[in-house]
């Protein structure tokens, strides 16, 4: 999008308003009235041939009758006047439109053709379009509101250092309302509608080039072009200017996620989720986590580490708090014995540990929170401060000298503050002045803390490339691989675990066996015991319908296994061609996790891991990155699972090899990278082991993408 366009779009020096109405209530009238109001300095022209003014301006009867060219013109008519609208536009000069007009994309077939009719005439003639069916644009330094918004209506929305972007008009006049509510102030607020031409990502990219805007809030439903919004993530990382991204509506995965593990689970929404991560974004999940965040990155308050001290006059928010540390992965240190001793002279029945409980006395004395604070605070050891003081605050003479203290505090720099309660009108300005985010739930006040402190660490790390320029020995080992299947979908386990081998992946051995007969002969070489499984092509997971047997021991129990296997299958699987056997040998030591990778037709190539065996079938316990990944980046998604987080804290006690794990993560994303016909790859189980032993592939499943037919 030219930007050109956009400066007379998001930061117009000029306003034309077709469909300008007298009525400050209606669509024509809100945003003359308001940008009137607001005091834009530039002319501001209403439309309208009914009228020789309209709300004290001169009124035009068309575009072509004004004086000069516009920057943005504002389409508040029905959608049968608004091509002939954007035709005289284009006529007179002007550089921009806001559609507010609604009848479009959003009912179906004939409204798309009648909106890609106006995309097209506004790009023929070089105009940025928002819209159609949009709330508009609020660009508060330019005191331009080109919006219809009831929140405009409030007198609440103040300038500030915050910029959104959303394709709801009423999700984000919420926001807006909820933010000014909370006495932030917003820079520039866009509301898209059908993005028939300009999208969030679009004015995300805008907002990442303006100095007076330090975090940028997003709400989007759906995503119509992931390399534009991939380009604005990477320059807004760049700029230094974090995204918080909210995102409704989960796809359901595609066709092929009955054929694998790895699609079933890597759906489009964790993908999603990844893609952000991976550029620079962060996500939230809702309302209440992206104002939080947001107002926390608008001030600043970021910690340089995990140390958090929490300081509280109730014992049951104590707990709530350090549960919620807990899960955040934040440390509580306690106090050294100096701090202790010097606490104790003040309330000898305070709790000192951390949480820090200065108790009920601080009603007695309201001194006593600023003290204990002051206190903690000189002590150099902590990296953030949550102070519980509850609806106490409400009383400024017991609330005073206490938020005081936190601002002074605040404003000498060091470890941020952040304060849980609630309180007045002008105690919530002093926190504000200081940049102490304010919150009313003492969990999310902790959460808070670990959301800044992953914020500032997304900061400071360059966005990995995900350039891969390929593996001729890996490429040449599936050529073969490909030209084996004579055209099948899925690769049969033991040809996938054989492939996997030679690219030097660890996989048990697997032999096929076409009779109970050979079956004896495989375990004769492998050695009991051994693992049974059917060998059928309508037969991907095994283990659902009896398709696997394990630890049989002998000659006789094979032969039982064989006969009861096959008619489990036959009766389970309607019209399966079962082929015969694979034989593998009884391994068990290990913790069973899956490996998934999988093509998606958006975001690129992502890999997956997670909870595997059994439990891959019911377990959310999975992360996904996008692929290739580097070895760190494997790390840390091993990490983030709950049994990375087990061994991490030593509830598993083994020392497993994450290095060994990552290492087979990356060298799984490269061989998927680099092989454009593999739709997915599932590896389920792989035995996670200790330090001494590489991980071992259990099972795999490759799933080829058909091969495309020349033209």
């Amino acid at each position: 999008m030219d930007r050109t366009a956009l400066d007379g779009l998001f930061s117009p020096r000029s306003i034309a308003i077709v469909g300008a109405s007298n009525d400050p209530k209606r669509i024509g009238g809100r945003p003359l009235n308001a940008t009137i109001k607001a005091g834009f300095e530039g002319p501001i022209y209403p439309i309208n041939p009914n009228y020789d003014e309209v709300l004290g301006r001169k009124s035009y009867p068309r575009l072509s009758d004004l004086p000069e060219a516009v920057d943005l013109v504002v389409v508040a008519v029905g959608s049968r006047y608004v091509e002939s609208v954007i035709e005289d536009a284009a006529m007179a000069g002007a550089r921009s439109l806001v559609v507010f007009s609604s009848g479009y994309s959003e009912l179906g077939s004939d409204g798309r053709i009648a909106q890609d009719r106006i995309a097209s005439l506004c790009q023929s003639n070089q105009m940025a379009m928002l819209g159609p069916n949009c709330l508009g644009v609020i660009n508060q330094k330019a005191k331009a509101m080109a919006s219809f918004t009831a929140a405009l209506d409030l007198d609440l929305i103040k300038g500030g250092n915050i910029g959104f972007a959303c394709q709801s008009g009423a999700f984000g006049s919420y926001f807006l309302t909820l933010v000014s509510r909370r006495g932030l102030g917003i820079n520039l607020w866009v509301a898209t509608g059908n993005e028939a031409q300009v999208s969030v990502a679009d004015a995300i990219e805008y907002m990442a080039d303006l100095d007076e805007i330090s975090v940028i809030g997003g709400y989007i439903e759906g995503v119509q072009d992931c390399d534009r919004l991939r380009s604005a993530l990477i320059k807004a990382h760049d700029a230094k200017k974090p995204v918080v991204l909210m995102k409704a509506g989960v796809t359901e995965a595609g066709a092929r996620a009955a054929i694998s593990h790895t699609g079933s689970m890597a759906g489009d929404d964790q993908v999603f989720s990844a893609f952000v991560e991976h550029y620079g974004g962060y996500r939230v999940s809702d309302l209440d986590e992206m104002i939080d965040l947001i107002q926390g990155i608008s001030l600043g308050a970021y910690p340089k580490g995990k140390n958090l001290c929490l300081l509280t006059m109730s014992g049951g928010a104590g707990i709530l708090m350090a549960d919620a540390a807990g899960e955040a992965d934040l440390a509580l240190p306690s106090p050294s014995p100096e701090v202790k001793d010097h606490l104790s002279a003040l309330v000898p029945y305070a709790a000192l540990d951390n949480p820090v409980d200065f108790t009920g006395q601080f009603i007695n004395d309201p001194t006593l929170g600023g003290q204990f604070l002051t206190k903690l605070s000189d002590s150099n050891l902590y990296d953030a401060f949550v102070t519980f003081v509850g609806h106490t605050a409400l009383d400024e003479t017991i609330a005073a000298p206490v938020l005081e203290t936190i601002s002074t505090l605040s404003t000498q720099g060091g470890a941020p503050h952040f304060l849980v309660g609630l309180t007045t009108p002008p105690l919530e300005k002093l926190l504000l002045q200081a940049k102490v985010p304010f919150l009313t739930n003492p969990a999310k006040a902790v959460k808070l803390v670990r959301s800044l402190y992953e914020v500032s660490e997304t900061l400071a790390r360059p966005i990995e490339s995900l350039a891969w320029q390929g593996d001729p020995h890996i490429e040449a080992l599936f050529d073969l691989l490909v030209a084996s299947q004579a055209g099948a979908e899925v690769v049969p386990e033991v040809a996938s675990l054989s492939f996997f081998r030679s690219c030097g992946i660890s996989t048990v051995m697997a032999i096929r066996a076409t009779s109970p007969q050979e079956a004896l002969k495989a375990a004769q070489e492998i050695g009991f015991p051994i693992v049974l499984k059917i060998d059928s092509p309508q037969v991907p997971h095994k283990a659902k319908v009896g398709g696997v047997m394990l630890s049989i021991n002998s000659k006789r129990e094979l032969e039982h296994a064989c006969y009861e296997m096959m008619g489990k299958v036959a009766r389970r699987v309607s019209g399966a061609e079962i082929r015969g056997f694979v034989v593998e040998p009884m391994v068990s030591e290990g913790l069973e996790v899956i490996l998934g990778v999988r093509r998606d037709r958006d975001y690129g190539c992502v890999i997956m891991v997670g909870s595997g065996g059994v439990m891959a079938e019911t377990s959310s316990d999975i992360q996904i990155r996008l692929a290739p990944i580097t070895l760190q980046g494997a790390i840390s998604a091993i990490e983030r699972t709950e049994f990375g987080k087990a061994i991490r804290s030593g509830v598993l006690a083994r020392d497993y090899d994450f290095e060994g794990l990552a290492q087979l993560m990356v060298t799984l994303s490269k061989i998927v990278v680099s092989n454009k016909r593999i739709s997915e790859i599932d590896l389920n189980p792989v035995l996670f082991r200790q330090r001494d032993k590489d991980p071992i592939v259990l099972d795999a499943l490759v799933v080829l993408a058909p091969e495309k037919v020349p033209s």
